[in-house]
C-alpha cells in the first residue's frame, strides 16, 4: 500500500502518550554552526573550564536555550549523538572511528570506545578510558554513522563503514556483540523497546534486525531501491520504521517482515531520517528539500510542516523536545515591568534539527512557527539529541568543528 501526501495542516497534534554524510557521497567522512561562550570540555583528559556564555536578552514571553558545554574530543566529523533513557550520559561517535561516552551532567569524557582494528569477527574487544590507555589516538580508519541507546541505559549500538553493527556494554565499556551480514556501509542503527532486537539500514538497501541474544542476523528485508538512512521501532516494537533516499517511507511488521504502508510525499524528495513520536501515532520525517514533515501513520496524510532551515545535502536527524513548561509574562498593572501572569504556565513540545547554515532549529509543535535558533557551531550541524525529560539539548557538527554543544533552557 502506498500512499502519497500534500502538505495539509490538519490541525492539532499529539505526540504523548543524522549521519555526517551527504547524498552524493558514501562514508561517513562528511565534510562541512547556535550562541558562543560556555562550558568546554574533552579531549583525554583535558580539564573543563566554563566561561559563562553572554545571555542574548529574552523576549518577555518566552525563555530561551544557554550554551552550558562546548564538548571536545573527536578528531574528524561528529555523525550522531544519543542521551541516555535516564538523561545521565550522552554518546557520540564520529569519522574518526569512535564512541565517546560524556557525563551530561558535568560534561567531562567518561570513556572512549573504539571497534577491533581488523574488519574479522572474533578480533580482541576494545577499549579506553577517559583517563589512559593510547592517548586520544584514532581507532579504525572506519568511520562510523550512528550510535543509539536501549531503553534499559545498558548498551550502546553503532554502526558505520565497515559495514558492521556492534553492541557494546555501557557499564563495563566492552564489546559485547558485533553483527556482519550487510554489504555496504551502515547508516543508521537503533534497539528494539525490548532490547532483545536491534535493526540496522545500509547503503545496500536492506533492512535487517539482529537477534541480540542468538547473536545472529533475524531477518533481512530488501526494503528500498536507495541507501537506508533511517530507522525506528515503535513504541511496543510491533512496527518498524525506515526512510531512505529513494524518498519512501515505509513501515514493516517485527514479527513477520511484511510491508505494513508505504508513504510518499509529492515532491518525493529524498527523506534522510525518520523517528517515531513517543506515542507512535506520528512520524516525524527529514527530507533534503528544506523540510521536516509530521506524518500521521495511521491515516497517511502530513498533519505539519516546519521550514526555515536549510537541508539540501546532509542526512541531518531532528528530534522532539521533552515536553516543557513555558514561563507565560505580562506587564503588571503598576508598570513594574514583566510579571510571571499569575504563576500560570503553559506545557509546550518543540521540534528541533540541525542545518546546514551552522544552526540548530526549534519549532513549536502545534503552530509551526520558527520559536528559536542557536548559534555556535562553525560547521553543518548534522545531529542533534534531546533529553528524555529536561529542557536540555545536545548539537554536534562536522568536519571544521568536530564538537558537541549542550544547551539548556534558561530558568
Amino acid at each position: 500500500m502506498e500512499s502519497k501526501a500534500e502538505d495539509a495542516d490538519m490541525g492539532p497534534a499529539s505526540v504523548n502518550g543524522t549521519h555526517a554524510q551527504s547524498h552524493d557521497q558514501n562514508g561517513s567522512g562528511g565534510s562541512g554552526g547556535g550562541g558562543g561562550g560556555g562550558g568546554t570540555a574533552g579531549g583525554e583528559g583535558v580539564a573543563m573550564s566554563v566561561d559563562g556564555p553572554a545571555r542574548a536578552k529574552e523576549e518577555e514571553d518566552r525563555q530561551r536555550y544557554e550554551l552550558v558545554y562546548t564538548l571536545l574530543g573527536h578528531q574528524r566529523s561528529v555523525s550522531a549523538i544519543a542521551i541516555s533513557p535516564d538523561g545521565m550520559m550522552l554518546a557520540s561517535c564520529g569519522a574518526d572511528g569512535l564512541i565517546k561516552l560524556w557525563s551530561l551532567a558535568t560534561g567531562a569524557l567518561r570513556a572512549t570506545l573504539r571497534a577491533p582494528a581488523t574488519l574479522g569477527l572474533g578480533a580482541p574487544e576494545g577499549m579506553e578510558d577517559a583517563q589512559g590507555g593510547a592517548g586520544g589516538g584514532v581507532g579504525v580508519a572506519s568511520g562510523l554513522s550512528d550510535v543509539a541507546w536501549s531503553s534499559d541505559g545498558r548498551y550502546i549500538v553503532s554502526g558505520g563503514d565497515d559495514r558492521m553493527v556492534r553492541v557494546w556494554d555501557a557499564v563495563r565499556h566492552v564489546l559485547v556483540r558485533q553483527f556482519e551480514g550487510h554489504t555496504s556501509f551502515v547508516f543508521c542503527v537503533n534497539f528494539s523497546p525490548s532490547v532483545n532486537l536491534v535493526v540496522s539500514g545500509s547503503f545496500d538497501e536492506t533492512v535487517r534486525l539482529w537477534d541480540l541474544r542468538r547473536g545472529t542476523c533475524h531477518r533481512a528485508i530488501a526494503a528500498h531501491s536507495e541507501a537506508v538512512t533511517g530507522v525506528d521501532f515503535s513504541r511496543d516494537g510491533a512496527m518498524i520504521a525506515s526512510c531512505s533516499y529513494d524518498g519512501l517511507i515505509r513501515f514493516w511488521d517485527t514479527s513477520t517482515g511484511q510491508c505494513l504502508k508505504t508513504l510518499v510525499h509529492s515532491d518525493k524528495a529524498p527523506v534522510s531520517s525518520c523517528r517515531f513520536s513517543p506515542n507512535a501515532a506520528q512520524l516525524l520525517a527529514s527530507s533534503l528539500d528544506g523540510h521536516l514533515r509530521l506524518w500521521d501513520v495511521a491515516n497517511s496524510r502530513v498533519l505539519k510542516t516546519y521550514a526555515g532551515h536549510h537541508n539540501e545535502k546532509y542526512a541531518i536527524k531532528a528530534a522532539f523536545t521533552a515536553p516543557y513548561h513555558r514561563r507565560r509574562r505580562q506587564a503588571s498593572e503598576e508598570g513594574k515591568g514583566a510579571q510571571t501572569n499569575g504563576g500560570k504556565q503553559e506545557q509546550r513540545i518543540s521540534v528541533v534539527t540541525g542545518s546546514e547554515d551552522q544552526r540548530v532549529y526549534l519549532w513549536d509543535l502545534q503552530t509551526k512557527q520558527v520559536v528559536e535558533t542557536l548559534q555556535g557551531h562553525h560547521d553543518v550541524v548534522i545531529a542533534v539529541a534531546s533529553h528524555p525529560t529536561l529542557p536540555i539539548l545536545a548539537s554536534a557538527s562536522l568536519e571544521h568543528d568536530p564538537c558537541i554543544k549542550v544547551w539548556r533552557l534558561g530558568r
